[in-house]
């Protein structure tokens, strides 16, 4: 899915109001309640947020909470439940470095792209926007562009 950050701009001349794409990034759905689970970054100084579903639909979204130091933030939409797929959620504790990993997100504003890679390392750190570290980092090289944060990224036993 992908999830667009528009902010408010002023037209110098007329003086109205006009929003304008201002990043864009993804997400996935966490329950059938529409929650939504993307980025910090994705979502950050934005004016209004809108959800693009894999079907094509289109929701407003409205931030529930962000998490600035681990750049996560989780949205709400309102869709009927039958629209919403939540993802099964799986556990870091039983990754190895060498297995197959899958990327799938929103590179450049492109819509539903898929990378594939392996896992290279666990137990990464790297830093946030404010800067705090974040801890036990999953690297993989499964090519991550701009557009593709708050993607999910699927491990296949096995590989």
């Amino acid at each position: 899915m992908s999830v667009a950050n528009q902010a408010l701009v002023q037209d110098l001349f007329t003086y109205e109001l006009y929003r304008v794409p201002q990043g864009v990034g993804s997400g996935f759905i966490w329950d059938r309640k529409g929650h939504i689970v993307s980025n910090f970054h994705v979502v950050y100084q934005a004016e209004a947020i809108q959800v693009i579903l894999h079907d094509g639909t289109s929701y407003p979204a409205e931030v529930v909470g962000v998490d600035p130091a681990h750049d996560i933030a989780v949205l709400r939409i309102k869709a009927p439940e039958k629209a919403l797929n939540p993802i099964l959620v799986g556990s870091s504790a039983i990754l190895q470095v060498g297995q197959a990993a899958l990327a799938i997100g929103n590179p450049f504003g492109l819509d539903s792209s898929l990378s594939v890679g392996v896992i290279s390392a666990l137990g990464r750190s790297i830093d946030s926007m404010s800067g705090r570290s974040i801890h036990d980092v999953i690297q993989t090289d499964a090519a991550i562009n701009p557009g593709n944060s708050g993607d999910r990224c699927s491990i296949r036993q096995g590989a």
